[in-house]
C-alpha cells in the first residue's frame, strides 16, 4: 500500500506489484497537475492513461511534482475520459513537511470561525526546525510569503492560509481557515438552531455568508418544527436603509419556506413597529432546491433593534413523503444596512 493513498479531496495514490504508481486526479487539473507525495524515479516516464505520449515533469522543493499537460488536452473532447484522470509513473514516496496547525479560541483546524471585533490566530508547527509561511489574502503561501513569528490579530473578514517549510522536505499542503467578521455582535434567538446546522454559531446569521442550494454547506442555520425569531441589537440607534434575509426551500429533506416573514424595528427592544410583511405560498409539489430572498428598502427609519420573524409551516403537508413530520426552516443571513 502506498504511504499516502489520499492527498486532499481530489488526489488518490494506488501502487501495483510491479512498482507502478498511479496518481488519480478527480477533476481536470488544467495546464499542469501538481502532487506532493511522490518523487518519480530519475528516468521514469509519466503518462496520462488513454494518452500515448510521455509528459514532461519536474520536482521542486516548493510544489513537489509538477506534470505539464499538452495544449491538445485542454479541449474537453480530446481528453481520454470525463471524470478521473490517472497518471502512471514509477517513483518513491516523497518527504513532505507536516502542515501547521491553525488554532483559534482553543479550537484547532476548524474550517470557519466567526468573530465580532477582533480575533487572534496561532499557527503551531507540526514538526521541529521548520518555518511557517502564511498569507491573509486567500493566495497560496510560498517562499516569499510572510514568516510566522507571533499570534496574528485579525479585525476583518479574512482567508488565512499557511504552509510549513523545512530543509530537505517538500513544502507542506496548505492549511486554511475562513475568518468571517459579523456585522453586529449581539443577536438573540427565540429558539435554538439544531447543532447539526449551526452556520458556525449564533453570529453565523450576521457574517455576510449566503448559503447555496445545498443545505449541508455549513452556511445555513436549521430549525426543526419551530418558528424563527431573531432580534439584533445594533448597540445604538442607526439609520436603516434596507433589511434582507434568505431562506432555503429544499422539499426532499423536509425544508419548507416560511409561510410568513416579518421585519420589525424598535428603539427600546420592547415596543416594535412592523415595517415589512411577506406572505409565502406553501409548495404543493416537489421542486428543485432554491434560496428565497426577502428584502425591504426603508426611508427615514432609525432604530436600535431589528427583529426578523418567520412562521414555520409546522408539519409536512399531506402530499409530501414526510406527511405529518416536523418541517424545517433554514435561514442563512440577516443583513441590515
Amino acid at each position: 500500500m502506498w504511504d499516502h493513498y489520499k492527498e486532499g479531496e481530489k488526489i488518490r495514490y494506488i501502487a501495483n506489484r510491479n512498482g507502478d504508481i498511479y496518481v488519480a486526479s478527480l477533476e481536470w487539473p488544467g495546464s499542469s497537475f501538481q502532487c506532493k507525495y511522490i518523487t518519480p524515479n530519475k528516468n521514469s516516464a509519466i503518462r496520462l492513461l488513454g494518452h500515448n505520449e510521455n509528459l514532461s515533469w519536474k520536482v521542486d522543493h516548493e510544489n513537489g511534482l509538477t506534470i505539464q499537460l499538452p495544449e491538445s488536452l485542454q479541449q474537453e473532447s480530446n481528453r481520454p475520459c470525463m471524470y478521473a484522470y490517472v497518471f502512471k509513473m514509477q517513483g518513491v514516496p516523497a518527504s513532505v513537511a507536516t502542515s501547521p496547525i491553525i488554532s483559534v479560541r482553543d479550537k484547532q483546524n476548524v474550517e470557519t470561525e466567526i468573530f465580532s471585533d477582533e480575533i487572534e490566530v496561532e499557527l503551531i508547527p507540526g514538526q521541529e526546525n521548520t518555518r511557517i509561511l502564511y498569507s491573509l489574502d486567500g493566495s497560496e503561501p510560498n517562499e516569499s510569503s510572510q514568516t510566522y513569528s507571533e499570534p496574528i490579530k485579525i479585525n476583518k473578514t479574512t482567508v488565512l492560509k499557511a504552509i510549513t517549510s523545512k530543509d530537505g522536505y517538500i513544502n507542506s499542503p496548505t492549511a486554511k481557515i475562513h475568518l468571517n467578521k459579523a456585522a453586529f455582535n449581539n443577536i438573540n434567538l427565540s429558539s435554538m438552531y439544531n447543532q447539526k446546522y449551526s452556520a458556525g454559531g449564533t453570529l453565523g446569521l450576521l457574517d455576510g455568508q449566503h448559503g447555496s442550494t445545498k443545505f449541508t454547506d455549513g452556511k445555513w442555520q436549521g430549525f426543526e418544527g419551530v418558528d424563527f425569531e431573531a432580534v439584533i441589537d445594533m448597540g445604538q440607534k442607526k439609520d436603516i436603509k434596507i433589511i434582507k434575509t434568505g431562506f432555503l426551500q429544499d422539499l426532499g429533506p423536509w425544508i419548507f419556506p416560511p409561510i410568513l416573514i416579518e421585519f420589525a424595528v424598535s428603539d427600546d427592544g420592547k415596543n416594535y413597529e412592523t415595517v415589512a410583511s411577506f406572505q409565502q405560498e406553501t409548495p404543493k409539489e416537489q421542486s428543485s432546491a432554491k434560496r428565497l430572498a426577502y428584502e425591504k428598502k426603508l426611508s427615514d427609519q432609525r432604530a436600535r433593534y431589528v427583529k426578523v420573524f418567520a412562521k414555520n409551516i409546522g408539519t409536512c403537508p399531506p402530499w409530501h413523503s414526510g406527511s405529518g413530520g416536523k418541517a424545517w426552516l433554514f435561514v442563512d443571513e440577516i443583513s441590515i444596512n
